[in-house]
């Protein structure tokens, strides 16, 4: 089951990078290892995006001028 949750209730963690913080909106199963998840990101800087090896990544540019991704040498 989905739940909607509140902005204020996001979950707050910092990248696996140390550089930013994503707010986690859902994820499934909602305890321990996630077989899925929704999160929120601001990008504030350039810098390396972290793998997560297993998983299917999809990122929606919501506002701002979009982004680049540099993948071994090519942009």
């Amino acid at each position: 089951m989905i739940r909607l949750l509140p902005a204020g209730l996001y979950t707050e963690m910092p990248w696996k990078n140390g550089q930013g913080v994503t707010r986690e909106v859902a994820r499934y199963p909602e305890a321990g290892e996630y077989d899925w998840r929704i999160s929120l990101a601001t990008i504030r800087q350039p810098g390396p995006f972290s793998a997560f090896p297993g998983y299917l990544r999809n990122i929606s540019v919501l506002e701002g001028g979009g982004m680049y991704l540099t993948i071994d040498g090519q942009r």
